[in-house]
């Protein structure tokens, strides 16, 4: 016992040593508690009126936000993660009621209604009409009770995909279980307005104001969500029922000053006079307050001058003159010419003070109304000196270039100095640009002598405006005023090099660009300095491009996205693939990329045919790297791009992606779509497509005669002539408007399947539509006679069209001719029509190459194809392409010349043009057929980029492996197999194929019949064995 005493008595005596500790301690518990905790210093109980509105406030305002997930989200995380799964592979509203079943027939009914609601809160916006369908029946099998909050998530979903009709019923359930909330309420008030049911929704709104003055103490009545009340109040104006809606908020308490406002606008936005008089005077005998928002509305809609002057003064006699009425006001008197309520509303504009908007207004009044007179400027120089010094005016760049205008024709700088004196810095730069874009550098001098401070943004608009007056000595005197007062900037000297280059004076332009280098730091030559050089240098000097790229990198400057865009803007067909693999190797390097620059990459690559390249943007958007897509018209490209590939599968999943996105296609990406499907032989699916789009409201617009062609262009090249005339008679039957490429498609179809016959028939409906044919039409038509070998029937044409001030021969005309020559050999005939096109004017192009070397081979004159291409190619600067290079191999190979065919090999990759498949399929059908093995097997190790590849085929320019460089040739897997096999016929090395068969299984991307393999190696024992070898199966 004295032992216990002796520790109280020690304890006791700590305590009293630190009590000022202690205090401290728990005076920081209870302020922390206040501050952060649950616990509350308790208000005062006045104003519960007050309280209570506002508690009925925040209520409703719950009914317009995204729900919060609660407690029992997690409990609901493996039911949401069920429902996700089961979305994705599109399950059915069974399928979902079948496994939510599953899930929680193991549960208490309690348990299963908050899981319920925990996955409708996580899942917000995602859930679907089929999710929906499949809780309620859900509810039903498991005789689960419906709750508040269970019915407002429900409620707000239907709401949320539109199925008013089916939010309405359920309602009904809500209200039969005596769960409905004010929340519901508001929601179920929300769809049936949906519906449009204006009876309907005023019986809604009697039940939410009934429920509000449940939930919320007094009789004070409360405001509904705005949203609600506007979407009510809409629905009111297309019924012609605004009174009738305004007595009822009336009756229901629900009628705030912003209700009366909203009326009166939504009457003022569709011109309705009498009910726009009903509504004032039922609100002027309720006693109802009219804010001056309510009184612009009058103003606006009044029938005559003399009304709009009566509200007017009722308002500035109610004290409620507030901006809006001004304008209002403003806008009536100039509309209705009245110079009286003009000189009304100068009396007043001291009450806002100097408000910029108001002033404006004013302003407009004598330029456009009634207090214009002969002496506009003078007007306005007046009513600014007398209502409207110290107001913003600038804020609006008409009225206020008008002001400025004004001052300085009559010399009045002491009013530009003080619009410059409030003016942003944003409206002096624009004013300053804006006299520079007239030519009136010397009033944008005064106006910047007058600025308040002068400032290196200032200095800069300045140049800006010498630039634009293309005066480069008023530039360099701005210049060097701002070097001297120490406000030149990086943005300063960037300007200084646009005006050099506008003017071409590259000497300067490399001083400047010097002197920034030497000053470094902040001022040192940054992106957007070598973006301007590059920009005026790509046009005409590619070369100087990559000179500028190197001093760029030498600066430590990095390329950015816009440095990209402008090297891919000037990358066309006849670029140079050095060009562009660099560019896209720049590319490579960003970190990062956006869509449309990924856009870009892609058509660049197309335009080239640099399909490699391609290959490795898509690439890229596959990986972690991918770029974040926002717009279908990217979507579009990239489907284009998969299309361009041969890769249906990646284009059926990049289309569906953006459909899982809720992105609306636009029509340039239907057309892409369609283009990828009917180009790579299956116009039905994208026949199938179009129908789709067309039943659908929101894209059916969207389809047009320009999509149907690529359908009809499919089926043509497919031979499936039927078809053709089938979707034609279809875009008669949807009234679809069939263009002039239409009909030409059709013209072509006619010529594919021999059907000439038909033609005069089409030419006839075309005239029928308006439509007349044009050069294509005519080509086309005789493009048909050349492939019936009906070449005199051509030549009747072409005489006609040369006869023709409107259908002169072009380019494709001719070629066409020589291509018909060139099918049937006539050799004399077609260098004819050779020389008739020169002398014509139309210059050849490659294509015009391609053929005369196919005309040349095919009449066995193989030495005239190497003679027609050098002479023409030299004579109009060609630089010839695949396809030429291709005829002239061909022309090789035909004739037995494997060296020189694998010389033009060489000579296509010094000039920086890429074989392709057609390029090795000829040289190694031409190598087998000169029983050159081992040249064969080589030229099949280069094509895939394999080790001991053939020494005529060098590295890929790209900087990338040979692997990863000549994979993208599209050879076809036939063509392997047809060259293994013939290797294996020529009994020189019998494993020799079947090593390289080995090697080739290695190649990704690449498939190779698996029976190949045992082809080969049957042929190779027979072969050894001294017998014939198998032939191929």
């Amino acid at each position: 016992m004295q032992q216990w005493n002796e520790t109280m008595q020690q304890i006791w005596g700590l305590l009293v040593g630190a009590q000022s500790e202690i205090v401290i301690f728990l005076a920081a518990i209870f302020v922390h508690a206040v501050l952060f905790g649950r616990y509350k210093v308790r208000t005062s109980q006045k104003g519960q009126g007050g309280a209570g509105t506002k508690q009925g406030k925040c209520l409703l305002a719950k009914a317009d936000e995204a729900p919060t997930p609660s407690q029992a989200a997690e409990m609901a995380m493996p039911l949401v993660r069920i429902v996700k799964q089961l979305m994705q592979k599109g399950a059915d509203s069974k399928e979902f009621a079948v496994e939510l079943v599953c899930q929680l027939q193991t549960k208490s009914d309690e348990e299963a209604t908050s899981m319920l609601v925990g996955m409708l809160e996580i899942m917000g916006k995602a859930v679907t009409s089929k999710v929906l369908v499949a809780v309620r029946s859900v509810m039903i099998d498991c005789n689960l009770k419906l709750t508040p909050r269970l019915g407002e998530l429900l409620l707000r979903n239907y709401a949320g995909i539109q199925l008013y009709q089916e939010a309405r019923d359920f309602v009904t359930c809500v209200e039969r279980e005596g769960v409905l909330t004010p929340i519901s309420a508001v929601l179920a008030l929300r769809a049936t307005l949906g519906t449009g049911d204006f009876d309907a929704s005023l019986v809604q709104v009697k039940k939410l104001a009934a429920l509000l003055r449940a939930s919320i103490s007094g009789d004070a009545p409360a405001a509904a969500p705005k949203s609600i009340m506007q979407q009510l109040i809409a629905v009111a104006a297309q019924k012609s029922a605004l009174p009738r809606l305004l007595q009822e908020l009336y009756n229901c308490r629900l009628c705030t000053s912003w209700s009366l406002e909203t009326v009166l606008a939504e009457c003022v936005k569709v011109h309705d006079g009498p009910t726009l008089n009903a509504l004032e005077a039922f609100a002027t005998a309720h006693g109802l307050e009219f804010t001056g928002l309510a009184y612009a509305h009058l103003i606006r809609g009044a029938d005559s001058a003399a009304d709009a002057q009566r509200h007017f003064e009722a308002a500035c006699k109610d004290g409620v003159v507030v901006e809006e009425l001004l304008l209002a006001a403003v806008d009536t008197a100039i509309f209705r010419g009245d110079a009286v309520l003009a000189q009304t509303i100068l009396q007043h504009l001291n009450t806002l003070g100097k408000s910029a908007q108001v002033a404006v207004a004013v302003i407009r009044l004598a330029v456009a109304g009634p207090l214009r007179g002969d002496n506009i400027e003078g007007t306005i120089l007046d009513l600014y000196d007398k209502h409207l010094a110290g107001a913003n005016i600038l804020m609006d760049q008409q009225m206020g270039q008008f002001l400025v205008n004004s001052a300085l024709h009559h010399g009045r700088m002491d009013i530009v100095t003080r619009l410059m004196a409030v003016a942003e810095d944003s409206q002096q730069h624009a004013l300053l640009k804006s006299l520079g874009s007239q030519n009136r550098l010397g009033h944008a001098r005064d106006v910047f002598n007058v600025c308040p401070e002068p400032t290196s943004s200032l200095y800069n608009s300045l140049l800006e405006a010498c630039n634009a007056s293309q005066d480069v000595r008023a530039a360099e005197c701005v210049m060097q005023e701002a070097t001297s007062s120490g406000l030149a900037d990086v943005v300063t000297y960037n300007t200084m090099v646009k005006a050099y280059l506008q003017c071409g004076d590259l000497v300067r332009l490399r001083a400047t660009v010097e002197a920034m280098r030497s000053q470094g730091g902040d001022l040192a030559p940054n992106c957007v300095t070598f973006n301007e050089l590059i920009g005026a240098t790509i046009r005409t000097n590619s070369e100087g491009v990559w000179a500028l790229m190197n001093e760029m990198r030498s600066c430590g400057v990095s390329p950015n996205q816009v440095t990209c865009s402008i090297l891919l803007k000037n990358i066309q067909p006849h670029s140079r693939s050095s060009d562009v693999e660099k560019t896209l190797a720049i590319i490579n390097a960003l970190e990062d990329i956006d869509e449309a620059l990924l856009s870009s990459a892609c058509e660049a690559c197309i335009r080239v045919g640099r399909f490699d390249l391609l290959s490795q943007q898509l690439e890229r958007q596959r990986g972690p790297d991918r770029v974040h897509i926002r717009s279908s018209h990217t979507y579009g490209t990239i489907i284009r791009a998969y299309g361009v590939l041969q890769d249906r599968n990646r284009v059926w999943d990049t289309w569906h992606e953006m459909r899982t996105r809720h992105m609306t296609p636009t029509s340039i990406a239907i057309g892409c779509m369609t283009e990828a499907l009917a180009s790579n032989g299956d116009p039905e699916s994208a026949h199938e497509l179009l129908k789709e789009m067309l039943a659908e409201s929101d894209t059916r617009p969207l389809v047009n005669s320009v999509i149907y062609c690529s359908v009809l262009k499919g089926f043509s090249h497919n031979k499936c002539f039927d078809r053709v005339w089938c979707v034609y008679k279809e875009m008669k039957a949807a009234k679809l408007t069939v263009s002039l490429a239409a009909y030409n498609t059709l013209i072509d179809a006619c010529t594919r399947s021999g059907e000439m016959a038909q033609v005069p028939q089409l030419l006839e409906s075309m005239a029928s539509d308006g439509l007349e044919p044009n050069t294509v039409t005519y080509s086309t038509i005789i493009k048909g006679y050349c492939l019936e070998n009906r070449l005199d029937k051509a030549m009747e044409l072409l005489h006609d069209m040369k006869q023709s001030s409107r259908y002169r021969p072009d380019e494709i005309t001719y070629n066409t001719l020589i291509d018909g020559c060139a099918r049937y050999g006539h050799y004399d005939r077609g260098m004819a029509v050779l020389a008739e096109m020169q002398e014509m004017g139309v210059r050849p192009s490659n294509f015009t190459l391609s053929v005369l070397a196919k005309l040349a081979t095919r009449s066995r004159r193989p030495e005239r194809a190497f003679e027609l291409c050098e002479d023409l190619s030299k004579r109009y600067g060609i630089r010839l392409n695949v396809q030429v290079y291709n005829n002239l191999v061909h022309a090789c190979t035909a004739n037995q010349d494997l060296q020189r065919g694998l010389k033009l090999l060489e000579q296509m990759q010094r000039e920086g043009v890429r074989p392709d498949g057609r390029t090795f399929t000829l040289l190694l059908r031409g190598s087998l057929a000169s029983g050159e093995v081992t040249d064969t097997a080589a030229l099949l190790r280069a094509a895939f980029g394999l080790p001991g590849g053939h020494p005529a085929v060098g590295k890929p320019r790209n900087g990338s492996n040979a692997r990863s460089g000549w994979n993208n040739i599209k050879l076809c897997p036939d063509v392997v197999a047809e060259v293994l096999e013939g290797l294996v016929a020529q009994r020189r090395d019998p494993h020799l194929a079947v090593q390289l068969l080995r090697d080739l299984r290695t190649v990704p991307g690449l498939r190779i019949d698996p029976r190949l393999h045992l082809r080969l190696t049957a042929s190779t024992a027979s072969t050894a064995a001294g017998s014939e070898p198998l032939k191929a199966w």
